[in-house]
């Protein structure tokens, strides 16, 4: 459910990078006989680096956040699906049926820890605020 609902703006996100690249690079990767792997290896990836990076982190970022779909499917199947299934739906159990806000406190902050860490390293993987064109022998 997750993937179809956020599927089309990363399609949109990336067809318009793709379509944004200038067309003389491309041109010059055919002229000098670059294969259609290589030029989407070597030019049009590394530059919508910041665009796929923006989409990986955004993707992390919803993915993590699973909480009406497991509670809508619960009451089409009752019994079928936990009410604990999800990080977030256990803190929703903890803080509202149980009271005990101290652990959905912990929970919630040790989903953004992990949350930051992933993006943080997307973001340093991808070098997506590098201010110059990433070259060979880097």
């Amino acid at each position: 459910m997750g993937v179809a609902v956020h599927a089309g703006g990363w399609i949109v996100v990336l067809y318009g990078a793709l379509n944004a690249l200038p067309k003389d690079v491309l041109e010059a990767a055919q002229v000098d006989g670059a294969s259609a792997w290589r030029t989407m290896w070597h030019v049009k990836l590394p530059m919508v680096r910041t665009y796929v990076a923006f989409v990986l982190i955004s993707s992390f970022a919803s993915g993590s956040q699973v909480f009406v779909e497991p509670t809508v499917l619960s009451t089409s199947a009752p019994g079928q699906i936990s009410p604990t299934w999800s990080v977030n739906q256990l803190a929703y159990v903890y803080a509202t049926q149980d009271g005990d806000f101290g652990k959905a406190a912990a929970l919630s902050l040790a989903m953004l820890g992990v949350g930051v860490l992933a993006a943080w390293i997307v973001i340093t993987r991808t070098r997506m605020y590098a201010t110059h064109s990433p070259t060979h022998g880097e």
